[in-house]
């Protein structure tokens, strides 16, 4: 029996997993969007030691350093380094706790960080990447 909350639910993650996927198409990213469950969308970015895809990603959240800066991600240490870095970055914009796991390539298939997100981490990361920055307020007295 499915009840109407449920689907409700399941409309909301699959809103929120195409709304990131309208975002980050309009970028040349490496990436997929899955469904991965009731409640969790799996974002993986593809091949970041090559393509850059995770720094790519970064600056459109709004980072202003490279996420891979001095790791070497041809070990699995930098790739975890890497995933370790993308969570702090996302945690930022998301104002909650996300998982984000590093899985480093191999000669059959490339490296890639797995991004474990809720409907409304996956749209508050949309807005950033389609709006940019909020606006500063300024500081009163």
């Amino acid at each position: 029996m499915v009840l109407l909350g449920d689907i409700s639910d399941l409309r909301l993650i699959y809103t929120a997993a195409e709304a990131l996927h309208g975002a980050l198409s309009a970028h040349a990213l490496a990436f997929d969007i899955h469904v991965h469950s009731d409640s969790l969308i799996l974002l993986l970015l593809h091949d970041s030691l090559e393509l850059g895809t995770a720094a790519a990603f970064a600056r459109l959240l709004g980072s202003s350093a490279d996420l891979a800066a001095g790791l070497d991600l041809n070990r699995p240490r930098g790739v975890r380094r890497l995933a370790e870095r993308m969570t702090w970055l996302v945690i930022g914009v998301t104002g909650c706790r996300v998982l984000v796991d590093g899985d480093p390539g191999c000669c059959h298939a490339p490296d890639h960080l797995a991004l474990y997100l809720t409907g409304e981490q996956a749209h508050h990361l949309a807005n950033r990447i389609e709006n940019g920055l909020p606006p500063r307020r300024p500081l009163t007295p």
